[in-house]
C-alpha cells in the first residue's frame, strides 16, 4: 500500500510539473478509441493508417503491435488514396526517378504510393505525393515486421486535401 501512494505521488508530482492533465489523458484515449473504430478488427496482421489524425500503427489479433507513429500524407492535389491495400512490393533503398528522392525502407501498397521512411521530420512541410512518409528509425522498423501480402488499411482524410 505504502508502494502505491508512492507512485500515485510521483504521477501527480510529474503531471504538475511537465504540465500535463486530465484533459489531453482523456483527448488521447478518444482519438485511440476513434482510430480503432476506423480500422476494421481482423485476425491477420494489418498496417493501419489514420490520415485525418495523421497516425499509423500494426495490429495483429487485434491487438496493437507497432504505433501509433506520426506520419506525413499526401498534399493537396496528390492525396493519398483510402480504402484497404496489400502491401504489393519492397525495397529496401528505393530512389524515386519521378521526384529524384530517397524513399528508404519502400512497402508499395498502390501503384507508385509507399509506406516509407523521410530523413525529414514528417511535422515539416506541405505533405508527400501520395506516399505516408514515416519517421527514419520507424520504416526501418516496419521493415521488419511487415511482409508482401499484408493488409494495409487507410481512413479518413488530410487537412486541406
Amino acid at each position: 500500500m505504502r508502494t502505491k501512494s508512492w507512485v500515485s505521488l510521483l504521477v501527480a508530482s510529474v503531471v504538475t510539473t511537465c504540465g500535463i492533465g486530465a484533459v489531453p489523458a482523456q483527448a488521447a484515449v478518444a482519438h485511440a478509441a476513434s482510430a480503432r473504430a476506423r480500422c476494421p478488427e481482423s485476425r491477420a496482421r494489418e498496417v493501419c493508417v489514420d490520415l485525418s489524425h495523421q497516425r499509423l500503427w500494426v495490429r495483429q489479433d487485434g491487438r496493437t503491435i507497432f504505433g501509433p507513429v506520426p506520419i506525413r500524407s499526401g498534399r493537396a492535389g496528390h492525396a493519398t488514396p483510402d480504402g484497404w491495400f496489400s502491401i504489393q512490393w519492397r525495397d529496401y533503398a528505393h530512389w524515386s526517378a519521378s521526384y529524384d528522392s530517397p524513399m528508404p525502407f519502400s512497402q508499395f501498397f498502390y501503384g507508385g504510393d509507399a509506406i516509407h521512411g523521410v530523413y525529414d521530420d514528417v511535422h515539416e512541410g506541405s505533405g508527400s505525393y501520395g506516399c505516408v512518409n514515416v519517421p527514419f528509425d520507424d520504416a526501418r522498423r516496419l521493415w521488419g515486421l511487415l511482409r508482401v501480402g499484408d493488409p494495409v488499411y487507410v481512413s479518413g482524410r488530410r487537412h486541406g486535401t
